[in-house]
């Protein structure tokens, strides 16, 4: 186990916040599917409006996770793309939008560990979130407690239109985020040269065919209704950022970024960072696949959630061991197997 894998073990059992436009590209609803069963302390979903956010409530629940919750976000200017007619129950009730109190509600049960934040929509939300704390009277240091991963940008393609998409969406946001977060990876869209989209015929798709279960015939609906209303394949870049983050079959390099004004990106001085540089598609393609197979949701027991929070309220009454203490507990859990911290 090398070093980042040892940082994304031991984040393994800090909260996850994914956060997305859901309802287009049924790319972000296979991550959703995959998040759910392979990330037991997936907390938040946030969506870009109401319709997503429905969707997405209805998708999870499917999943046998109604154990977390779904908030809408900012709503963005601009054509969207939709292909999930009639695939949530309209009747589904929508939280009001309160980002930064669900996210302060989260730090409160978590002080003083980090949160995970997997961004792969626009990430307007992501920058007033930054943007709110750091003013706000008693701020909860968003900018050091995030562990940030964001799919994104192209540093290899060319588009006449701009930067891609998610950055052209808002490139002011992608701004405020790279110059405030202190923990940045970036998964650009254009990455790898491996496939990075899915058809009808695909394995991916034949493996939802395959599953008898609520989900996957709501996801393959999904599928069906992009196929033939935008005529193209879909998008597994989200996917891929699901496996960045958990840093599985995807390698890594620190370099600097530089950041256009319109969000185009490119190598060079600017914004020091994480970039996901490779994938290993067949490794890659084998977990994605065995992960939905098992159809199994990676949803926390009733005791182990009661079990995490005496011993949060145990660490917390006690001062947090320095970041030396903790890499030597961690390190140690993973060779003994016990004496982690924290453990499971």
């Amino acid at each position: 186990m090398d070093d980042q894998q040892l940082i994304a073990w031991a984040l393994r059992e800090t909260p996850l916040i994914l956060a997305g436009a859901f309802g287009g590209d049924p790319g972000s609803a296979i991550a959703v599917a995959v998040v759910a069963m392979s990330e037991p302390c997936l907390e938040l979903v946030v969506t870009s409006d109401d319709n997503g956010a429905r969707f997405t409530r209805h998708l999870l629940d499917a999943l046998g996770r109604d154990d977390v919750a779904v908030t809408p976000g900012l709503v963005i200017a601009g054509p969207r793309y939709w292909a999930a007619d009639g695939l949530s129950a309209t009747e589904t009730a929508v939280p009001e939008a309160d980002l930064y109190g669900a996210i302060a509600a989260m730090c409160r049960k978590q002080s003083p560990f980090p949160l995970r934040y997997l961004g792969i929509g626009p990430m307007s939300d992501l920058a007033q979130l930054l943007i709110t704390d750091s003013g706000h009277r008693e701020p909860l240091g968003l900018a050091s407690r995030l562990r940030i991963v964001q799919a994104g940008g192209a540093l290899h393609t060319v588009d006449p239109r701009g930067a891609e998409l998610r950055f052209r969406r808002d490139p002011g946001a992608v701004r405020e985020v790279v110059t405030r977060a202190e923990h940045f990876t970036l998964v650009p869209t254009d990455f790898t040269r491996s496939p990075t989209t899915f058809g009808r015929g695909s394995r991916l798709y034949r493996t939802l065919a395959g599953v008898d279960r609520p989900w996957a015939g709501l996801l393959r609906a999904h599928c069906d209704q992009w196929f033939t209303k935008y005529g193209r394949d879909a998008s597994l870049v989200d996917v891929l950022a699901v496996a960045a983050m958990s840093r599985r079959h995807v390698d890594f390099r620190t370099d600097d970024i530089r950041l256009d004004d319109d969000g185009r990106i490119a190598w060079g001085s600017g914004h020091r960072m994480r970039v996901a540089t490779k994938v290993h598609f067949p490794e890659f393609e084998d977990w994605v696949i065995a992960t939905l197979s098992s159809g199994i949701p990676a949803r926390r027991s009733c005791w182990e959630v009661a079990l995490d929070t005496l011993r949060r309220q145990t660490l917390i009454s006690t001062p947090p061991p320095s970041t030396q203490d903790a890499a030597h507990l961690r390190v140690g859990s993973a060779h003994a197997g016990e004496g982690s911290w924290p453990h499971r």
